[in-house]
């Protein structure tokens, strides 16, 4: 499934009810509902998320496994049939949410436990000519985008390139990221130790031939940041981005960066600030094609 996530709770459901009236604001709650409705199964339909994104977060490619059971005795639903009921009722109540495929599974299949690796993206707009005010976090540049690139990346005014690549060098590898993660009490015993296999600094040119002609939008440079990894600690990608952008705007030295992994803390004190959710996309999340 790919979906925009600017007017959602987050991917994961809030309320535990299955009947179809139930709604609760999130992605799997309304893919739910329309799979009950276009489908009608027995037991009704409730998915098994590979990957939890918060609320804002967008993505090309998530996947949840669902088990269905047809109203008629020793049928089987057509894959396609699955994925275009899904979609019409998702289409009709107006849901910014499209299932790409849905595929048989083998029994045991989970596609959070079998899932190999993740790839995130986060979209970064930097205006050259404008400094960053160093007495606020964040300035709000949201005004200077094109209408087409609003709630699809964050702003910024100028970065040091240089500097930001340095800084990726070195969170780049296995290391213990609890200062670049939010501590989750569900889950306070996991280990905080994560291996980046991808982290990767691309520019590039979303806009439009129409924007491009623009001369409104001349001074703005795109960026995506791609980080790959087996699994993140929560909130792991959108504050590893934060202390990235940090360093590129001065707000942090390289110095900082390195304590902060040599020193891991759950609070560390520069890793306050989080980047807006509206930049960071779920791009893919690996298994074994067998």
């Amino acid at each position: 499934m790919s979906y925009i996530g600017t007017n959602y709770k987050g991917v994961q459901r809030l309320t535990q009810r299955l009947d179809e009236d139930a709604e609760d604001g999130t992605i799997q709650c309304a893919i739910e509902r329309a799979m009950v409705r276009g489908l009608r199964p027995v037991y009704g339909a409730r998915l098994a998320l590979s990957s939890r994104t918060d609320a804002g977060v967008h993505a090309y490619q998530n996947y949840a496994n669902c088990d269905l059971t047809h109203p008629l005795a020793e049928t089987l639903y057509k894959p396609s049939f699955i994925t275009d009921a899904t979609n019409r009722i998702l289409q009709e109540n107006g849901h910014e949410i499209i299932i790409l495929e849905s595929l048989l599974v083998p029994s045991y299949f989970h596609s959070r436990v079998n899932a190999k690796w993740r790839s995130y993206v986060y979209r970064l707009a930097s205006i050259r000519n404008h400094p960053n005010d160093s007495s606020k976090i964040y300035n709000n540049l949201r005004t200077r985008l094109p209408v087409s690139q609003v709630n699809r990346c964050h702003v910024v005014g100028f970065i040091d390139l240089d500097l930001i690549q340095q800084c990726i060098e070195m969170l780049k590898g296995e290391h213990d990221f609890a200062s670049f993660s939010t501590r989750d009490t569900n889950q306070k015993d996991k280990s905080t130790i994560k291996n980046i296999e991808q982290l990767e600094l691309r520019r590039c040119q979303p806009l439009t031939d129409f924007e491009m002609a623009n001369n409104h939008y001349s001074m703005i440079d795109f960026f995506e940041l791609h980080i790959k990894s087996k699994s993140f600690l929560y909130n792991q990608v959108r504050r590893m981005v934060t202390a990235i952008l940090d360093v590129g705007m001065g707000r942090l030295k390289l110095s900082n960066i390195e304590k902060m992994l040599s020193v891991p803390n759950w609070h560390h004190p520069l890793a306050s600030t989080m980047v807006p959710a509206c930049g960071l996309y779920l791009v893919e999340v690996g298994y074994d094609p067998n």
